[in-house]
């Protein structure tokens, strides 16, 4: 055997099964659905979050990027701006076009990939769509380890970076930062397998943050 077909059965024997997928997959979506109830913790959080949910809501009812958000926002810093002379209030959350239209600041991926989440499930949809891109960023990290040290191993290596960094609090945010990482990690875990979908992954996670 040469070292090809070593190497390509060696990335063949950390196949995860797909009932295994979906089973982690549930009981991961609900124990952050209880952590986020009995926390009360909001879904989305003030600020970016809440201005790239509100485009993707808007997105996916009208499929338009205009979303009413950014108008009451600009109406409020303007107002606060002239309330306090000398103080100028601004935003890093969306644009104004040459037409007057106001578009969100970070690429439009994010609004178009969750705009079906979004019109199934309205809020809620928005929120498994960032539980959706953590549990494939987990999925990804587990295959990446599976690489280098035993499967029982990856899954404690993962298992701890999912309850004991802070991707629990980020699976209540709606942010580029999620989608990307995801993408990111996502594309390094293919790449030896499918090299061009692996490299595509990793420029759409470049091009989301830039």
């Amino acid at each position: 055997m040469n070292d090809t077909s070593a190497h390509a059965s060696t990335l063949h024997k950390f196949t995860i099964p797909k009932g295994a997928l979906i089973l982690a997959f549930v009981l991961y979506v609900t124990a952050l659905a209880l952590h986020g109830i009995s926390t009360g913790i909001p879904f989305p959080r003030p600020g970016v979050s809440q201005a790239l949910s509100e485009g993707s809501a808007t997105f996916a009812r009208t499929l338009s990027l205009d979303a009413p958000y950014y108008h009451q926002l600009s109406n409020e810093l303007s107002e606060w701006s002239n309330a306090h002379p000398g103080i100028r209030y601004t935003q890093d959350m969306f644009s104004v076009g040459i037409n007057g239209r106001f578009y969100p600041k970070h690429p439009y991926l994010i609004p178009i990939l969750a705009a079906p989440f979004g019109f199934i499930a309205g809020t809620l949809g928005l929120w498994l769509f960032t539980q959706v891109n953590l549990f494939l960023l987990l999925v990804s990290l587990y295959i990446l380890c599976a690489e280098l040290v035993s499967s029982r191993s990856a899954a404690v290596a993962v298992i701890l970076v999912a309850c004991g960094s802070s991707l629990p609090a980020f699976s209540f945010h709606f942010t580029h930062e999620v989608t990307g990482y995801a993408l990111l990690i996502g594309g390094i875990a293919l790449y030896p397998r499918r090299p061009i979908i692996g490299a595509c992954l990793c420029g759409l996670a470049l091009w989301i943050k830039v």
